[in-house]
């Protein structure tokens, strides 16, 4: 909950055709929580309030785009502030912000239709054309207002129509396979598990030691033990068949690189906004067809990839020239289906020299996905992962490293490469204050002559953190 509001809020803002409802209801006359804030009379939840001006003062400074599709308060923001320096309608920034976390107001309408518990005066000017007068009139009688628990309150979204009480069922799994080092299960855990309370699974080699047993009962993980390879690249493929049958039971999944991720927010904290997304992927900052290390590695792979086949070859090439390249140590896909897909495609095409990341980059720019309705690949500094190394971007905001909207990144991955004693950046600006990692990526920790003079990576902080 954002806050309350005294305010008989009337506006659906959904544009019109998308709307379904043209008032928002009174509920009965009882407490209810509505997507929408208003602004007269409101009163922010004093935790959410400052976190949100630490927010502001960082998106302000950044020109943030603050638009939320599909609703009629962006174009408002559009045609007043986004191109101008008034600044003056600060709703549309909490509007973005309350929509990111799929927070609430708090309403209560009077009986009486024509009453507000709050009213503002409407007179001549930018908002109003017609004679001045009175939103609403006084309350007459509050009558007997019960308030229930705040889990019971009627939700409405942003075309005012009533949201189920149903969640999706979920599943963030990660390969271990080989990782021996219990700090590593602590870290990795710990961080998920002060923000995401669902399922969680680990694949383990067989055989695996006690300890490690031990803290995946202590953070409530299940696990399955899987035969082991000691050929890295080639467990990097077969861990898309133990997706696939992990995933087969949830609406959604999760798949993140084990040893070098770490938790900031619910990795699935994204869903309400990409409800039609049937296949989340994240990139690098570099694209196939530039002449850098992360590229001319996979570039040179593609011949491999097809089968030696030149005219195949030439048009892989064309497909992936200037896309961004994929990193395929975090996915999102709804359900097994979509892990099954990329199983059938990366283990009939990954092979020694064409590695599992090359069959995914392939399967998305080359059109390989098409019984997936919805594809959507995030561009480093955006969405829920936000993968490091490679000419990679990010913010600090407070304590936490954030995307380039300034809201902190649900998921850091690659976080061996994130300096966290650099500078953070002058008031929050992106400009050339930005952090810019120029190391290789692949979660590897950078040598010692690859690092600047002082570099203490996230994980090293975590692991002291914990002892």
């Amino acid at each position: 909950v954002a806050g309350f509001s005294l305010q008989r809020q009337q506006l659906v803002p959904l544009k019109d055709r998308q709307k379904k409802q043209y008032s928002v209801p009174s509920n009965g006359n009882s407490p209810f929580l509505y997507r929408l804030l208003g602004s007269i009379g409101f009163s922010p939840n004093a935790r959410v309030w400052t976190e949100f001006l630490e927010w502001t003062d960082c998106a302000i400074c950044n020109g943030v785009d603050v638009e939320v599709e599909g609703l009629i308060t962006s174009d408002w923001w559009r045609k007043h502030d986004k191109y101008s320096n008034r600044k003056s309608m600060w709703t549309q920034h909490l509007i973005y912000f309350m929509d990111y976390y799929e927070m609430y107001c708090l309403y209560q309408f009077p009986k009486d239709v024509t009453e507000s518990l709050s009213i503002h005066w409407k007179e001549k000017g930018e908002h109003s054309r017609g004679t001045s007068s009175a939103s609403h009139n006084k309350v007459k009688d509050l009558g007997n207002i019960v308030f229930p628990e705040i889990e019971s309150i009627q939700k409405y979204d942003w075309g005012a129509n009533p949201v189920g009480r149903s969640s999706p069922r979920t599943l963030l799994l990660s390969a271990a396979i080989g990782y021996r080092d219990l700090s590593l299960y602590s870290t990795f855990l710990s961080t998920l598990r002060k923000h995401y309370d669902g399922d969680v699974m680990l694949l383990l080699e067989e055989g695996t030691i006690p300890g490690i047993k031990s803290i995946l009962q202590e953070y409530n993980v299940t696990h399955k033990e899987v035969n082991g390879t000691d050929n890295w690249d080639e467990f990097n493929i077969q861990r898309f068949k133990y997706y696939s049958i992990a995933c087969k039971n949830y609406d959604y999944c999760m798949a993140m690189d084990f040893r070098d991720s770490f938790f900031q927010d619910n990795p699935f904290r994204f869903l309400h906004l990409e409800a039609e997304t049937e296949l989340i992927l994240q990139t690098h900052d570099i694209r196939f067809g530039q002449n850098v290390e992360g590229i001319t590695l996979h570039w040179k792979m593609i011949p491999t990839c097809a089968n030696f086949n030149e005219t195949l070859a030439e048009e892989y090439r064309a497909c992936l020239t200037d896309k961004s390249l994929i990193n395929a140590g975090g996915i999102v896909g709804r359900g097994g289906r979509i892990f099954e897909q990329l199983e059938f495609i990366v283990t009939g095409m990954a092979k020694e020299g064409c590695s599992d990341q090359m069959a995914v980059n392939i399967a998305v720019y080359c059109n390989f996905l098409s019984n997936v309705s919805s594809v959507k690949v995030f561009k480093q500094g955006t969405g829920p992962i936000n993968t490091l190394g490679y000419e990679s971007k990010y913010l600090k905001l407070g304590t936490k490293f954030s995307n380039l909207d300034c809201l902190p990144s649900p998921v850091v991955h690659q976080a061996n490469l994130l300096n966290l004693t650099a500078p953070a950046p002058l008031g929050g600006c992106v400009s050339d204050e930005y952090e810019k990692q120029n190391i290789p990526g692949g979660g590897d920790k950078p040598s010692q002559s690859a690092r600047k003079s002082s570099f203490q990576s996230a994980q090293e902080v975590l692991l002291a953190g914990s002892s």
